[in-house]
């Protein structure tokens, strides 16, 4: 049962790192002056893409013992596609709200490479659920394992972001309200 470990690992990590996040936005928020929407932005993004790998693994974990191995591969495959691409499109709707409100507060060039690699996580996990690609458990943990990479990757924006800046597009969101 080696892909239990695997995906164990997973479940580990996804919840660590949505824990540690927690902890740094509690002091976030008790540093004074709120959560702006670019700092909600990193925080949703990133407890997301932390919490989709946990759960598809929880799901496959339960799936594989009832339908095996390749097809839960292939189910939970699909369902990390779909998900994915609506993470993504609420992204693109979030970053245009916080660009009419703080242009410098968007970094394109990080929001490119993130989307452009979740864009190919997407066409990867929806060929690895139609059976195109035959090592469907190797796919779906490549993929969830690169997901929980960009949680992290939110995860250090949100510890080094400018946080003048963050605060600065709070007070222009009330402005604008």
């Amino acid at each position: 049962m080696l892909d239990t470990d695997y995906f164990g690992f997973i479940i580990e990590f996804s919840i660590g790192l949505a824990g540690f996040s927690a902890i740094v936005t509690a002091f976030m928020h008790q540093s004074g002056g709120g959560i702006g929407p670019v700092d909600r932005f990193r925080i949703s993004n990133m407890l997301a893409l932390a919490f989709l790998p946990a759960f598809l693994s929880f799901l496959y974990l339960g799936l594989q013992g009832v339908i095996g191995a390749g097809m839960a591969a292939r189910v939970i495959s699909g369902l990390h596609s779909i998900v994915l691409f609506i993470i993504l499109m609420l992204a693109f709707k979030a970053i245009s709200r916080i660009h009419r409100i703080t242009p410098e507060a968007i970094n394109t060039t990080v929001f490119v490479v993130v989307a452009g690699v979740s864009s190919v996580l997407i066409v990867v996990q929806a060929l690895s659920a139609m059976g195109t690609i035959q090592q469907h458990l190797f796919a779906l943990y490549f993929c969830l394992v690169v997901t929980l990479m960009q949680g992290a990757v939110m995860f250090v924006r949100i510890l080094f972001g400018d946080r003048k800046l963050a605060l600065r597009s709070l007070a222009e969101e009330e402005q604008e309200t």
